[in-house]
């Protein structure tokens, strides 16, 4: 036995308006949280994602930084050679 569940006037009306021709109440708000969780489902994936690529950009910073790290005790070579070369102009 179904049960009905008042709500008030404009609730109706934006039910009414979802409601295809032959489809009721229950059916729409049954697709109503179909779709609630499949977004749900989305958003999680989307923040699982971003979580993801901002550990791997932290990675590539450390790493990025690890390489300057290396080239320091160089720096003032590497830049001597970099002037001395012939411009390719």
């Amino acid at each position: 036995m179904s049960k009905a569940i008042k709500v008030d006037e404009i609730a109706y009306y934006n039910l009414d308006r979802l409601r295809g021709k032959g489809e009721t109440f229950s059916e729409v708000v049954e697709d109503l949280l179909s779709l609630r969780e499949l977004i749900c489902s989305h958003l999680a994936e989307i923040e699982h994602l971003l979580r993801f690529w901002e550990y791997q950009r932290e990675e590539n910073s450390q790493r990025v930084a690890g390489v300057f790290d290396a080239l320091a005790p160089h720096r003032e070579r590497i830049l001597g050679e970099l002037a001395a070369a012939p411009s390719k102009d």
